[in-house]
Formats: C-alpha cells, sequence, structure tokens
C-alpha cells in the first residue's frame, strides 16, 4: 500500500492511511474525484445556498427599515439557524467523515444506503423545520423537522462509532467529543426548539430563548464543529501524538462543560457572581485553540485563515464583559451576534470548505482565490458591520451587502466545484 502525500500549498502532508489510495497508474498515486461524497455536497451545497444565505441576506434586508436585530421572526431566525448548523454544517461533516474515516482506518466503507437516509432525513428536516416558521408556528411540524435531524444523526453515529471502538489514532479523543457533542446538540435542539412553541406569551418564550438558545449553540460550533475540524487536522498530519495536544484537549472539552453549565447555572439562579466565572472558560477556550494551533502547526491558506477567525471569536468572547461596559448595552444582540457569524462561517464553514477543496477536489487550489477573497470579505463586514450598530444606525444600511457578498462568494465555489464533478477530472498526489 503506497502511503499518500498531498501537497498543500507550498507544503507536504502526510496522510497515514491503510487503505486511503484509490488507484495507481504508472508508479503513481491518482486521487479521484469520485473520493468526494457528492451525495451530501450536493445536499449541503443546496442548502447553504438557499436556506443559509439567501435566506439570511433576506433576514438583514429587513433590518433597513427596523433597525432592530429583536424585530425578526423567532421562529424564521431558529429555522434559518438549523439549516445552517445541521444541514450545512452537519451534512459536510457527514458526508467529509463518512467517506475519510473508513479509508484512513482501513476499513469498508459505509454503504450509500445508510448515507442516503442520512441525507434524506437531514433534508426533510430542515424542510418542516422551514414549513414551521411560516404563517402560524407549528409543533407539529417543528417536531416532525428536529426528528428527522436526530434520525439522521443517530444514523451517522452508528455507523462512525464502530469505526473508533475498532481502531485507534492520536485523533480518537477529538473525535469522540465532537461526535457525542453532534448527537447531543440535535437532542437538545429537539427539545429547546419544542420549549418554544409551546411557550405561552412573549416573556416566556424569550425567557427559554434567553437561557437555553446560548448553550445550544456553544455545543454545536465550540463542540461539533471546532472538534470535528481539529481532528481531522490531527488525521492528515504527520507526528501528531503529543502531550500538548492532550493538554488542548483536556482544556477544550473544559471550556465547553464549564460555558455550558456556567451560563445556565447562571441564567436559572440568576446569581451574576456564577456569570463572573463565564470568562473564565472562555480563556480556556482560547488557551486550548492557540496550543492545539502553535503545536501543531496547520499549513494552507484555508485552515490558517480559519483558524483565525475562530481566534478572533473567542478574543471577542473574552471581552464581552468590557463590551457591555463600555457600550452600556447588557447584552448586545449585535456583537454576540457578530461573534457567532465568526465562529459559524468564518471558522466553520470555512475549514469545511478547505477540506474538501484540498482533500477531495481533484483540480488546483489557485482557481479558487475569488471566491475565497469574497467569502474572506463577506464575513469581516458582517461582523464589523453588526457591531457597527450598536454604535450607529449607518451599520443597518449596509450589512445586508456582506450577505450578498458571502452568497456570491459560496455560489462561486459551488460552480468550480461542479465543473470539477462534471470534468471527471484526476490529481496527482504522489
Amino acid at each position: 500500500m503506497v502511503e499518500c502525500h498531498i501537497f498543500w500549498g507550498k507544503h507536504l502532508i502526510y496522510i497515514k492511511p491503510k487503505k486511503f489510495m484509490l488507484e495507481e497508474k504508472n508508479g503513481k498515486v491518482m486521487q479521484s474525484s469520485k473520493i468526494f461524497p457528492t451525495p451530501f455536497f450536493l445536499a449541503a451545497a443546496f442548502i447553504m445556498i438557499i436556506f443559509g444565505a439567501s435566506w439570511g441576506t433576506m433576514f438583514l434586508w429587513q433590518l433597513r427599515g427596523v433597525e432592530n436585530f429583536t424585530s425578526l421572526n423567532l421562529f424564521a431566525i431558529n429555522a434559518h439557524g438549523q439549516a445552517q448548523i445541521y444541514g450545512w454544517v452537519g451534512l459536510m461533516i457527514m458526508g467529509i467523515f463518512s467517506s475519510f474515516l473508513p479509508k484512513y482506518f482501513g476499513k469498508d466503507p459505509i454503504d450509500s444506503y445508510w448515507q442516503y437516509l442520512m441525507i434524506g432525513f437531514m433534508l426533510l428536516g430542515v424542510t418542516m423545520n422551514l414549513v414551521s416558521s411560516i404563517g402560524l408556528p407549528s409543533l407539529f411540524y417543528a417536531n416532525l423537522g428536529n426528528g428527522a435531524i436526530v434520525i439522521s444523526v443517530l444514523i451517522f453515529l452508528a455507523n462512525v462509532t464502530p469505526l473508533l471502538f475498532a481502531t485507534k489514532s492520536p485523533a480518537h479523543l477529538f473525535l469522540y467529543t465532537a461526535f457525542f457533542s453532534f448527537v447531543l446538540s440535535a437532542l437538545y435542539s429537539f427539545w429547546h426548539h419544542g420549549k418554544t412553541f409551546l411557550a405561552v406569551g412573549e416573556k416566556a418564550l424569550l425567557a427559554q430563548v434567553a437561557t437555553y438558545q446560548a448553550p445550544l449553540r456553544d455545543l454545536q460550533v465550540h463542540g461539533t464543529a471546532l472538534f470535528a475540524v481539529f481532528a481531522f487536522l490531527l488525521c492528515i498530519h504527520r507526528n501528531a501524538k503529543s502531550r500538548r495536544l492532550n493538554l488542548s484537549w483536556v482544556l477544550l472539552t473544559c471550556a465547553l462543560v464549564g460555558e455550558i453549565s456556567l451560563f445556565l447555572a447562571y441564567r436559572v439562579s440568576q446569581n451574576h457572581v456564577i456569570a463572573a466565572f463565564l470568562p473564565l472558560a472562555w480563556i480556556l477556550l482560547f488557551v486550548g485553540t492557540l496550543l492545539f494551533v502553535l503545536e501543531l502547526k496547520p499549513v494552507g491558506m484555508f485552515f490558517r485563515t480559519a483558524l483565525a477567525w475562530l481566534i478572533l471569536s473567542e478574543l471577542m468572547l473574552m471581552i464581552l464583559p468590557l463590551y457591555g461596559y463600555f457600550s452600556h448595552i447588557p447584552f448586545s444582540h449585535a456583537y454576540y451576534g457578530a461573534i457567532r457569524h465568526a465562529a459559524t462561517v468564518g471558522f466553520a464553514s470555512l475549514s469545511l470548505i478547505g477540506i474538501t477543496v484540498h482533500l477531495y477536489y481533484p483540480m488546483g487550489v489557485s482557481q479558487f482565490s475569488g471566491w475565497f477573497f469574497l467569502l474572506n470579505i463577506g464575513c469581516f463586514f458582517r461582523v464589523v458591520l453588526q457591531i457597527l450598530t450598536d454604535w450607529h444606525p449607518i451599520g443597518f444600511s449596509y450589512i445586508a451587502m456582506s450577505g450578498m457578498i458571502e452568497m456570491v462568494g459560496v455560489g462561486l465555489w459551488c460552480v468550480e466545484v461542479f465543473k470539477g464533478f462534471a470534468l471527471k477530472a484526476r490529481r496527482v498526489v504522489s
């Protein structure tokens, strides 16, 4: 079996799979575009463009007139968030690891029957969440949608967990945490969104969201997305074993548990002393991320840029109390939303796109500079303009432009990758 080396920009990345190679011809190992989980990508790209970028841009246009983030339909915002987190990020994670892990560990591939079931239930879930948010909120469609998402995640977990039990790798701790967070967040989301539909009156609805929405996002972003991306980086790097990497996992896990438990304890007890310890969890998150990055030294413009967005979002979290003090806003929806956008679009989305480009896409990376630039510019303007809305209403006038830039960037990326599939190109990796 031939070892796989992939040129990541100007750097040579070592991959240590047992059966990762697909074919060998004239002494050269070729990587086929067939390795890419095409059905997952098609479904995720469709959801990202329609329910993610386009729908999100529509929300931003609505802000031009009202100039208030809380004026948007809460149920529609939640349906949009579900589509982004599970329909886009979730499907990409399931597709990447469903195709990559069996080859990496030298095991039989996951049957396509189960893969199509994952996609089908996820599409059903996203669609039903959309239906539940249109017109009068419907608990039946919301439960149907979130239940379908839970089933999709459980099918994925049932297929990848045996791979982890049967093998060992430096990434196992991160993989276990990512997949556990994935299924836990799906179950949590089912319960939480059901409670929002059952809330009687605006006060009860706001109390449910204010108490339980933030921990859900922490579990989805700092749990599922962060640990999944870090696990993949560990899989593709040589000499990934290190005590510092294990320490990074400990710090990140403690930070995740800490920020969720402290926030819930604070909201339930209304004890501000508990809230004072939240920055400690965010500091652990920052230190754990920094330790991982400095020890592993990821290469390639996609991952370096994505990790820069992650670190920026963590720095913004750490100074959240200071921002509230100087802005005289007890809780800024704009600032907190900017943090989430930097983490979900800047880090999670860019990381997943980077994985597909460098590991699965058979053509050169140089072709992607245009949409790579647009995605980062759009994310930058979204973060800056959203924070600006706390200080000047002019931010509301231009914030929708950031969504349009991101939408064009995502669209161009999809077009380029579709061209690659159509040409059935091959990429020499060794």
